[in-house]
């Protein structure tokens, strides 16, 4: 479980800092606020990776709270993502990648006896 949540972190990382460069570069409509909220998920991605190297329980809290928050983001992503007019698959795969981590910080959180590899 915890290479899943490595790599699902690495994923999140990556994507979304090149999405807020893109957001930078391109300024659409609302970018700042967009930007934003991705450089918040990078944080949350750098935490999570973080915690998997050297685990506490304050850090523990705080990525719960965030993984929970989070999973509501990606449900929230997801159907933005499946409702647009004009179908954006990157935004599909932010949105089930933000979800998939999400879950997986979660159980590696909730349940630290499954970390065994």
């Amino acid at each position: 479980m915890k290479s899943a949540v490595i790599t699902a972190s690495l994923f999140l990382l990556l994507s979304y800092s090149w999405f807020i460069v893109a957001e930078l570069v391109l300024h659409h409509h609302n970018f700042l606020l967009r930007a934003a909220v991705a450089a918040v998920i990078v944080l949350y991605a750098a935490l999570t990776l973080a915690y998997t190297r050297t685990p506490s329980t304050t850090l523990r809290d705080i990525l719960t709270v965030a993984a929970l928050t989070a999973i509501w983001l990606g449900l929230f992503g997801l159907l933005i993502a499946l409702r647009q007019t004009h179908f954006e698959g990157y935004l599909l795969l932010f949105a089930l990648g933000l979800l998939v981590q999400s879950l997986l910080t979660a159980g590696h959180t909730l349940y630290p006896r499954l970390n065994t590899a």
